[in-house]
């Protein structure tokens, strides 16, 4: 139940932000990217505790780690939001591309 709520909180974060940048039209990418970074932080789950079964978002982990628990090795998860992170932005540059690519050979196409 705890997962659908912060779904149903991602969900209304990434629709306010991708609202409030909307009237930029020089931002459209970011438009896009930013709301897209802030579901994948918000809803990678992460193990709690090396033994434990309960998973809570990563950034939340990632800040527990680091401000409360003085062993807590916040690396592990600060290493799975990058690679996260890196994956993003690899998969939405490639299809930016491919949009790209498409329109400019829809706009020089003769027919």
């Amino acid at each position: 139940m705890a997962w659908g709520v912060a779904a149903v909180a991602t969900a209304g974060a990434v629709t306010g932000i991708h609202m409030a940048l909307r009237p930029y039209r020089r931002g459209a990418r970011v438009r896009y990217l930013l709301p897209l970074l802030v579901a994948v932080w918000a809803l990678l789950p992460w193990r709690i505790a090396q033994d434990s079964e309960h998973f809570a978002p990563a950034f939340v982990v990632l800040l527990f780690r680091s401000l409360f628990e003085p062993d807590g090795e916040p690396a592990s998860v600060a290493a799975g939001l990058l690679m996260a992170t890196a994956i993003v932005l690899v998969l939405y540059f490639v299809v930016l591309g491919i949009i790209f690519a498409w329109r400019r050979k829809a706009s020089t196409d003769p027919c």
